[in-house]
Protein backbone atom coordinates (compact mmCIF):
# COMPACT_ATOMS: atom_id res chain seq x y z
CA UNK A 1 0.00 0.00 0.00
CA UNK A 2 1.41 2.99 -1.02
CA UNK A 3 -0.60 5.79 0.49
CA UNK A 4 0.53 6.80 3.81
CA UNK A 5 -1.86 6.60 6.71
CA UNK A 6 -2.31 9.05 8.76
CA UNK A 7 -5.54 8.08 11.10
CA UNK A 8 -6.69 5.21 12.18
CA UNK A 9 -10.24 4.47 12.85
CA UNK A 10 -12.09 1.42 14.48
CA UNK A 11 -15.13 0.17 15.54
CA UNK A 12 -15.93 -1.66 19.07
CA UNK A 13 -18.41 -4.23 19.07
CA UNK A 14 -17.10 -6.88 16.15
CA UNK A 15 -14.17 -4.86 15.38
CA UNK A 16 -11.65 -4.32 18.13
CA UNK A 17 -13.42 -6.46 20.90
CA UNK A 18 -13.25 -9.97 21.10
CA UNK A 19 -16.68 -10.36 22.67
CA UNK A 20 -18.16 -7.56 24.99
CA UNK A 21 -15.64 -4.80 26.44
CA UNK A 22 -12.63 -7.60 25.75
CA UNK A 23 -9.91 -6.30 23.85
CA UNK A 24 -6.67 -8.53 22.83
CA UNK A 25 -3.30 -7.46 24.00
CA UNK A 26 -1.98 -8.04 20.03
CA UNK A 27 -4.85 -5.27 18.91
CA UNK A 28 -3.68 -3.05 21.89
CA UNK A 29 -0.08 -2.90 21.30
CA UNK A 30 -0.71 -2.68 17.96
CA UNK A 31 -2.48 0.90 17.86
CA UNK A 32 0.03 2.07 20.77
CA UNK A 33 2.84 1.42 18.01
CA UNK A 34 0.97 3.44 15.22
CA UNK A 35 0.23 6.42 17.93
CA UNK A 36 4.56 6.26 18.48
CA UNK A 37 4.72 6.42 14.41
CA UNK A 38 2.75 9.51 14.66
CA UNK A 39 -0.58 8.16 13.60
CA UNK A 40 -3.81 9.33 15.09
CA UNK A 41 -6.48 6.95 16.23
CA UNK A 42 -10.12 7.51 16.91
CA UNK A 43 -12.71 5.25 17.45
CA UNK A 44 -16.23 5.09 15.94
CA UNK A 45 -18.74 3.35 17.63
CA UNK A 46 -22.61 3.35 17.86
CA UNK A 47 -22.07 3.36 21.50
CA UNK A 48 -22.60 6.37 23.68
CA UNK A 49 -19.21 7.58 25.40
CA UNK A 50 -20.82 6.51 28.53
CA UNK A 51 -20.47 3.04 27.16
CA UNK A 52 -17.18 3.44 26.05
CA UNK A 53 -14.78 1.73 28.38
CA UNK A 54 -12.11 3.82 28.01
CA UNK A 55 -10.01 2.03 30.30
CA UNK A 56 -9.40 -0.80 28.38
CA UNK A 57 -8.79 0.47 25.33
CA UNK A 58 -5.46 2.20 23.51
CA UNK A 59 -5.32 6.26 24.12
CA UNK A 60 -7.92 7.61 21.61
CA UNK A 61 -7.30 10.92 19.95
CA UNK A 62 -10.73 11.51 19.23
CA UNK A 63 -13.70 9.56 19.92
CA UNK A 64 -17.00 9.11 17.37
CA UNK A 65 -19.79 8.13 19.53
CA UNK A 66 -23.79 7.33 18.77
CA UNK A 67 -23.03 6.67 15.21
CA UNK A 68 -21.72 9.58 14.47
CA UNK A 69 -24.40 12.32 16.39
CA UNK A 70 -21.32 13.21 18.75
CA UNK A 71 -17.15 14.11 18.31
CA UNK A 72 -15.10 14.77 21.33
CA UNK A 73 -11.28 14.62 21.83
CA UNK A 74 -10.10 10.98 23.07
CA UNK A 75 -8.24 12.14 26.03
CA UNK A 76 -10.24 15.39 27.27
CA UNK A 77 -13.62 14.83 26.16
CA UNK A 78 -13.92 18.30 24.78
CA UNK A 79 -17.23 18.51 22.05
CA UNK A 80 -16.12 18.84 18.71
CA UNK A 81 -19.21 18.23 17.07
CA UNK A 82 -22.59 17.14 17.53
CA UNK A 83 -26.38 16.39 16.07
CA UNK A 84 -29.27 16.07 18.06
CA UNK A 85 -32.88 15.25 17.04
CA UNK A 86 -35.81 17.45 17.50
CA UNK A 87 -37.29 16.63 20.41
CA UNK A 88 -40.68 17.15 18.48
CA UNK A 89 -39.53 13.71 16.13
CA UNK A 90 -38.34 11.68 19.16
CA UNK A 91 -41.95 12.01 20.64
CA UNK A 92 -43.44 11.60 17.87
CA UNK A 93 -40.92 8.23 17.08
CA UNK A 94 -41.63 7.15 20.15
CA UNK A 95 -45.04 7.02 20.03
CA UNK A 96 -44.66 4.65 16.64
CA UNK A 97 -41.80 2.74 18.59
CA UNK A 98 -44.33 1.76 21.99
CA UNK A 99 -46.35 -0.02 19.64
CA UNK A 100 -43.47 -2.83 19.48
CA UNK A 101 -42.49 -2.98 22.71
CA UNK A 102 -38.93 -3.17 22.34
CA UNK A 103 -36.31 -2.57 24.36
CA UNK A 104 -35.77 1.12 24.37
CA UNK A 105 -33.04 3.79 25.11
CA UNK A 106 -32.25 7.23 24.30
CA UNK A 107 -28.87 9.07 24.73
CA UNK A 108 -28.70 12.25 25.53
CA UNK A 109 -26.03 13.70 24.67
CA UNK A 110 -22.94 11.15 25.64
CA UNK A 111 -25.14 9.67 28.19
CA UNK A 112 -27.47 6.56 28.52
CA UNK A 113 -31.35 7.48 29.69
CA UNK A 114 -33.70 4.44 30.54
CA UNK A 115 -37.40 4.18 31.87
CA UNK A 116 -38.00 2.78 35.02
CA UNK A 117 -40.08 0.22 33.84
CA UNK A 118 -37.59 -1.32 31.81
CA UNK A 119 -34.71 -1.41 34.17
CA UNK A 120 -36.93 -3.50 36.72
CA UNK A 121 -37.87 -5.81 33.41
CA UNK A 122 -34.26 -5.87 32.07
CA UNK A 123 -34.61 -9.94 32.35
CA UNK A 124 -37.01 -10.10 29.62
CA UNK A 125 -34.70 -8.50 26.96
CA UNK A 126 -32.35 -9.92 24.66
CA UNK A 127 -30.04 -6.80 25.73
CA UNK A 128 -25.90 -6.97 24.78
CA UNK A 129 -23.94 -7.73 27.81
CA UNK A 130 -22.18 -4.99 27.48
CA UNK A 131 -25.32 -3.30 28.40
CA UNK A 132 -26.39 -5.05 31.03
CA UNK A 133 -22.68 -4.46 32.64
CA UNK A 134 -23.05 -0.94 32.52
CA UNK A 135 -26.67 -0.71 33.76
CA UNK A 136 -24.83 -2.47 36.93
CA UNK A 137 -22.97 0.55 37.43
CA UNK A 138 -25.73 2.58 38.16
CA UNK A 139 -24.71 5.88 36.06
CA UNK A 140 -27.33 5.95 33.52
CA UNK A 141 -30.22 8.33 33.89
CA UNK A 142 -33.44 6.38 35.01
CA UNK A 143 -37.10 8.36 34.29
CA UNK A 144 -40.18 7.49 34.72
CA UNK A 145 -40.79 8.47 31.46
CA UNK A 146 -38.69 9.21 28.19
CA UNK A 147 -41.76 12.04 27.42
CA UNK A 148 -42.06 13.34 30.94
CA UNK A 149 -37.77 13.81 30.54
CA UNK A 150 -38.12 15.20 27.14
CA UNK A 151 -40.74 17.79 28.26
CA UNK A 152 -38.99 19.27 31.40
CA UNK A 153 -35.17 19.57 29.60
CA UNK A 154 -34.37 22.46 27.78
CA UNK A 155 -32.74 22.27 24.44
CA UNK A 156 -32.38 19.39 21.63
CA UNK A 157 -29.58 17.02 22.88
CA UNK A 158 -30.97 13.53 22.11
CA UNK A 159 -28.70 11.96 19.89
CA UNK A 160 -29.51 8.74 18.84
CA UNK A 161 -32.26 6.56 19.76
CA UNK A 162 -31.42 2.79 20.67
CA UNK A 163 -33.25 -0.48 20.38
CA UNK A 164 -30.38 -3.42 20.98
CA UNK A 165 -31.74 -6.73 19.76
CA UNK A 166 -30.20 -10.38 19.59
CA UNK A 167 -33.21 -11.89 18.51
CA UNK A 168 -33.91 -12.30 14.30
CA UNK A 169 -36.29 -11.01 13.00
CA UNK A 170 -37.98 -9.34 15.96
CA UNK A 171 -38.22 -6.07 14.78
CA UNK A 172 -38.56 -6.08 10.98
CA UNK A 173 -41.61 -4.75 11.04
CA UNK A 174 -40.81 -1.75 13.27
CA UNK A 175 -37.93 -1.14 10.89
CA UNK A 176 -40.25 -1.49 7.60
CA UNK A 177 -42.23 1.46 9.37
CA UNK A 178 -39.44 3.49 10.38
CA UNK A 179 -37.50 3.47 7.30
CA UNK A 180 -40.01 5.20 5.61
CA UNK A 181 -39.27 8.79 7.38
CA UNK A 182 -36.87 10.47 5.85
CA UNK A 183 -36.50 12.65 9.03
CA UNK A 184 -34.40 10.36 10.27
CA UNK A 185 -30.90 7.90 9.76
CA UNK A 186 -32.01 4.71 10.54
CA UNK A 187 -29.30 2.02 10.98
CA UNK A 188 -27.82 -1.23 12.55
CA UNK A 189 -25.59 -3.50 14.59
CA UNK A 190 -26.84 -6.88 14.23
CA UNK A 191 -30.64 -7.19 14.59
CA UNK A 192 -31.67 -3.90 16.39
CA UNK A 193 -32.43 -0.57 15.49
CA UNK A 194 -30.09 2.71 15.69
CA UNK A 195 -31.77 6.35 14.60
CA UNK A 196 -30.36 9.24 14.72
CA UNK A 197 -30.21 12.94 12.87
CA UNK A 198 -30.23 13.20 8.94
CA UNK A 199 -26.45 12.97 8.19
CA UNK A 200 -25.86 11.88 11.36
CA UNK A 201 -23.73 8.32 10.57
CA UNK A 202 -19.78 7.03 11.17
CA UNK A 203 -19.12 8.27 7.92
CA UNK A 204 -20.13 11.92 8.22
CA UNK A 205 -18.11 12.24 11.38
CA UNK A 206 -15.26 11.09 10.01
CA UNK A 207 -15.54 13.06 7.00
CA UNK A 208 -16.24 15.99 9.38
CA UNK A 209 -12.89 15.00 11.63
CA UNK A 210 -10.84 14.97 8.60
CA UNK A 211 -11.77 18.10 7.43
CA UNK A 212 -10.69 19.75 10.71
CA UNK A 213 -7.78 18.04 11.08
CA UNK A 214 -6.67 18.55 7.33
CA UNK A 215 -6.46 15.02 6.97
CA UNK A 216 -7.60 13.31 3.25
CA UNK A 217 -10.17 10.96 3.74
CA UNK A 218 -7.34 8.57 1.39
CA UNK A 219 -4.99 8.58 4.34
CA UNK A 220 -7.16 6.59 6.94
CA UNK A 221 -7.60 3.36 7.39
CA UNK A 222 -10.84 1.84 9.07
CA UNK A 223 -11.87 -1.46 10.45
CA UNK A 224 -15.77 -2.02 10.75
CA UNK A 225 -17.93 -5.37 10.50
CA UNK A 226 -21.79 -3.73 11.17
CA UNK A 227 -24.21 -2.09 8.61
CA UNK A 228 -23.67 1.01 10.31
CA UNK A 229 -19.92 0.68 9.77
CA UNK A 230 -20.81 1.25 5.28
CA UNK A 231 -20.83 4.61 5.54
CA UNK A 232 -17.17 4.98 6.77
CA UNK A 233 -16.06 1.79 5.19
CA UNK A 234 -17.19 3.58 1.96
CA UNK A 235 -15.21 6.46 1.83
CA UNK A 236 -11.94 5.62 3.67
CA UNK A 237 -8.93 5.39 1.55
CA UNK A 238 -8.07 2.51 2.87
CA UNK A 239 -11.29 0.34 3.97
CA UNK A 240 -11.29 -3.15 6.41
CA UNK A 241 -13.75 -5.49 6.69
CA UNK A 242 -13.71 -7.97 9.39
CA UNK A 243 -13.81 -11.73 8.72
CA UNK A 244 -16.99 -11.71 10.86
CA UNK A 245 -18.43 -8.78 9.40
CA UNK A 246 -22.02 -8.49 7.85
CA UNK A 247 -22.64 -8.79 3.77
CA UNK A 248 -23.31 -5.04 3.73
CA UNK A 249 -20.11 -3.81 5.16
CA UNK A 250 -18.08 -6.79 3.02
CA UNK A 251 -19.56 -5.43 0.06
CA UNK A 252 -18.43 -1.83 1.06
CA UNK A 253 -14.99 -2.53 1.93
CA UNK A 254 -12.04 -2.70 -0.28
CA UNK A 255 -9.87 -5.45 1.89
CA UNK A 256 -11.26 -8.37 4.19
CA UNK A 257 -9.14 -9.14 7.48
CA UNK A 258 -9.17 -11.92 10.31
CA UNK A 259 -12.26 -11.91 12.29
CA UNK A 260 -12.61 -9.62 15.52
CA UNK A 261 -11.62 -13.23 17.69
CA UNK A 262 -8.54 -13.21 15.41
CA UNK A 263 -7.09 -10.06 16.48
CA UNK A 264 -7.95 -8.62 12.47
CA UNK A 265 -7.24 -5.72 12.92
CA UNK A 266 -3.51 -6.03 14.26
CA UNK A 267 -3.52 -8.85 11.95
CA UNK A 268 -3.88 -6.34 9.00
CA UNK A 269 -1.95 -3.01 10.75
CA UNK A 270 1.07 -5.32 11.09
CA UNK A 271 1.62 -5.62 7.65
CA UNK A 272 0.48 -2.58 5.60
CA UNK A 273 2.86 -0.52 8.19
CA UNK A 274 5.32 -3.18 8.83
CA UNK A 275 5.06 -2.67 12.72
Amino acid sequence: MRTKIRMIVTDLDGTMFRRANEISQRNYEVICRARQQGILYAVATGRCGELVPEKILPPMDYCITCNGAHICEGETHRLIAMRCMPTSLVLETLRIIRRFRPFLEIFWMDQVVVEQDTMQRMEEYQVPAHHLEYFQTGRQIVVPSFEEFLNQMEGEKVTKINMPCREEGRLDSLRAELKQDRRLTLSSDGFGIELTAPGATKGEALRFLCEQLSIPLKQTAVFGDGANDVSMLSIAGCSVAMGNASVPARSAAQYVTASNREDGVAEFLEQILHI
